[in-house]
Order: C-alpha cells, then sequence, then structure tokens
C-alpha cells in the first residue's frame, strides 16, 4: 500500500491523543506568563497613576483645555 500525500500531511500534521499532555502544559505556561505579564502593567500603571508628578502635568493640562 502506498501513500499518497494527502495521507503523508495528515500524518505529519495529525495531533495524537498524547500531546493532549504537552498542549495542557504549553497552555498554563501561557497563562502563567500572561497573568505575570499584566500584574507588571498593573504594577507599572499604579505607579506612573500614583506619582504626583503625573498629577500636576494631567491637571496643567486640563488648565489648558479650559481656557
Amino acid at each position: 500500500m502506498t501513500t499518497t500525500l494527502l495521507d503523508s500531511f495528515k500524518l505529519y500534521y495529525e495531533y495524537l491523543p498524547s500531546d493532549e499532555l504537552v498542549f495542557a502544559a504549553i497552555r498554563r505556561y501561557r497563562a502563567e506568563q500572561r497573568k505575570k505579564q499584566k500584574a507588571e502593567a498593573d504594577a507599572i500603571v499604579a505607579w506612573i497613576a500614583g506619582s504626583p508628578a503625573t498629577w500636576k502635568h494631567f491637571v496643567a493640562k486640563l488648565r489648558r483645555v479650559k481656557r
């Protein structure tokens, strides 16, 4: 029995049931990385928003717009 090009393509790209554990581990790792990145971004935003210089700049912009 000869394998066609389509058969070899399917065999090469087909997911096996044993691959599911690997995919689950990858999903967990990516979720952890996203959580870390989001926490870092939130910390930076909190630091910027808590800076008195930022608020001075913001109020100055509002005063300029108000005129």
